[in-house]
């Protein structure tokens, strides 16, 4: 079982690797929409301004998404001088986290081996988007998290646990 871990934590290592692999070479996809955010964070900066609604939905007029992704990407923009590649360090970043969370929850509602299993599955699907900077793919990195408080909050009937998910 010893050896399972192991080889489970190597996979992780190694899929973190491919995550980063684009951005150790300056390859990142750079297409519409991830140049539409990297304009709202341009006018952030340039405004002072924080925007309340995010960049409109591609194809549905009138719907936006949420603010959320763009404020999160704000540090790595302003630190990076709007380096597409800087904020793609920042990505990996978070890949890393959610992988780490993703591991934390597998192994609070389960055991250590879920956590593995569910950290690679989480770092092996990151490694398709770590290359393009999608936005949407914000929510997926937060799933664990707020599937972990839901849970709690099912569980302990807690409000502090609904207001964390």
């Amino acid at each position: 079982m010893k050896f399972l871990k192991i080889l489970l934590l190597l996979l992780i290592i190694f899929s973190l690797y491919l995550c980063a692999y684009p951005v150790l070479h300056n390859d990142l996809g750079y297409n519409t929409d991830i140049a539409r955010d990297f304009l709202i964070l341009q006018d952030i900066v340039n405004t002072h301004k924080l925007t309340l609604i995010g960049p409109r939905t591609g194809g549905i007029d009138g719907l936006f998404h949420g603010p959320l992704w763009p404020w999160i990407n704000l540090p790595a923009f302003i630190v990076g001088h709007g380096n597409p590649v800087a904020t793609g360090w920042f990505w990996i970043f978070l890949i890393t986290c959610s992988v780490f969370a993703t591991y934390y929850v597998g192994k609070k509602l389960f055991n250590e081996y879920v956590g593995l299993l569910s950290g690679l599955l989480m770092v092996i699907m990151s490694v398709q988007y770590s290359s393009s900077l999608l936005n949407p793919f914000g929510a997926i990195l937060f799933s664990p998290l707020f599937f972990y408080f839901f849970y709690k909050y099912i569980k302990l009937e807690k409000i502090k646990f609904l207001l964390l998910a």
